[in-house]
């Protein structure tokens, strides 16, 4: 059992993180540039591989989390196949709810946490897990495509991001979804009143 405390080495984490993609992204090239959304179609075939994998051993997640603790770039390449499947999932769907689809919800929920815990994700997305059972497919795709042109744009290194950058894009995009379910999420609007979303316009 792998355990998700921080009482772990850096050199243990990282031999996760070299299990991790020497399993799952033997091949890739680990200096390439993030990808324009266009270009992610080319790496489908082993992007679904990492995410099958993920879905049938959920303690990958686990590995995945403990290995990221050592911002180790390399592991960029993994986050990136998670990252294309989920956009291509939400984006196909055509349920009306996230809660129609429990398991993609869960690991869309378990990917905005990991990243959230190396300090790699857009600010005002820091809470967006807890909107999930909440909002639409096409809301997550939103939030989704924010933190791909998020990594686009600074990545993909696996550094602490001043929260002033890229706030403005995904600013806008959070205050649309929370005013639009406002109904349901308005409790939770303490979690995101300090980068500047209100419940009107």
């Amino acid at each position: 059992v792998v355990s998700t405390q921080s009482t772990g080495s850096s050199g243990i984490n990282a031999e996760y993180g070299s299990f991790l993609l020497d399993t799952l992204c033997p091949d890739v090239n680990l200096e390439a540039a993030w990808p324009e959304h266009a270009a992610m179609q080319y790496t489908v075939e082993r992007d679904l591989v990492v995410y099958n994998t993920f879905r049938d051993q959920p303690l990958l997640w686990d590995l995945l989390e403990v290995a990221l603790r050592t911002r180790t770039s390399n592991l960029v390449a993994i986050i990136r196949a998670l990252l294309t499947v989920l956009i291509t999932f939400w984006t196909t769907c055509r349920m009306e709810k996230c809660t129609d689809c429990p398991r993609e919800m869960e690991f869309t929920g378990r990917f905005f946490n990991i990243l959230c815990d190396i300090d790699w994700m857009p600010s005002p997305m820091t809470n967006a897990s807890h909107l999930l059972p909440f909002i639409s497919p096409l809301e997550v795709t939103a939030l989704l495509f924010e933190v791909a042109n998020f990594f686009r744009l600074f990545g993909p290194h696996l550094t602490k991001i001043p929260i002033s950058k890229h706030q403005p894009s995904v600013k806008e995009t959070m205050t649309s979804i929370v005013q639009n379910n406002i109904e349901n999420v308005g409790e939770m609007m303490f979690m995101f009143c300090k980068w500047g979303l209100k419940e009107e316009a």
